[in-house]
């Protein structure tokens, strides 16, 4: 499964809703989530350097949400970890013209007695779309 990753930002931080430039974005309080590595990082880390200090760091993306809605900051994040904040207008995504971010690339691997189970299969088709 494929799905996009978003530079997102509170509601009330609208200075950057068409758009951000590459120069523009280095300078933004830029929240990091180890997500970013499990994406080609090569992307990540070209734009920004590796040891880069962050305002805010933390290894689950998904805990970054509430910073982000108090307008703190800004994230890279994907877009199904985002999508009812962004429905709801709690979140709204800001454009990044100038840089190619590319999709986040998520797998799943089964054990055959696993993938048969209604439960399983359940799962699979409400939360993650597939058939």
């Amino acid at each position: 499964q494929t799905e996009r990753i978003l530079l997102v930002t509170g509601q009330d931080n609208r200075d950057y809703q068409r758009g951000v430039a590459n120069e523009e974005l280095r300078n933004l309080p830029l929240f990091y989530s180890d997500f970013v590595e499990a994406t080609e990082s090569s992307w990540f880390h070209r734009f920004f350097p590796k040891h880069s200090v962050y305002p805010l760091e933390i290894d689950v993306g998904n805990k970054l949400i509430a910073f982000l809605e108090e307008g703190m900051g800004f994230s890279f994040l994907p877009e199904s970890a985002i999508s009812e904040e962004l429905a709801k207008g709690s979140l709204i995504e800001i454009p990044v013209p100038d840089l190619k971010v590319p999709d986040l690339k998520s797998y799943m691997i089964l054990k055959k007695q696993t993938a048969i189970k209604q439960s399983v299969c359940r799962w699979m088709q409400d939360t993650l779309k597939i058939e």
